[in-house]
């Protein structure tokens, strides 16, 4: 499968440029399937940033084996300015 994903990365690359946000996902599950986690990471927030819903397809599973606990604080807060994932905060009693 390795030498198969190396020759299909460049295709994904492709159409990710296109505007295919579908492959960003692909990517990104096939790279972590692989163990190329820093890979992964990198398609990962491409299709976050693309616009692909985090609760779509097998992405809840891909960010849980990304982030682990902290895929829940992604969903919940999402992430600040500088791309890291956003603070967690409570609401004060009122």
């Amino acid at each position: 499968m390795a030498g198969r994903l190396g020759d299909a990365l460049p295709w994904y690359e492709r159409a990710a440029v296109k505007g295919d946000t579908d492959v960003l996902q692909v990517a990104a599950g096939q790279l972590a399937v692989a163990g190329r986690t820093e890979e992964s990471l990198t398609w990962f927030w491409r299709a976050a940033d693309a616009g692909v819903s985090l609760r779509s397809g097998w992405f809840p599973a891909l960010s849980l084996r990304l982030l682990g606990d902290a895929a829940d604080v992604l969903l919940r807060y999402g992430r600040d300015p500088t791309e890291a994932l956003a603070h967690t905060w409570q609401m004060e009693p009122g």
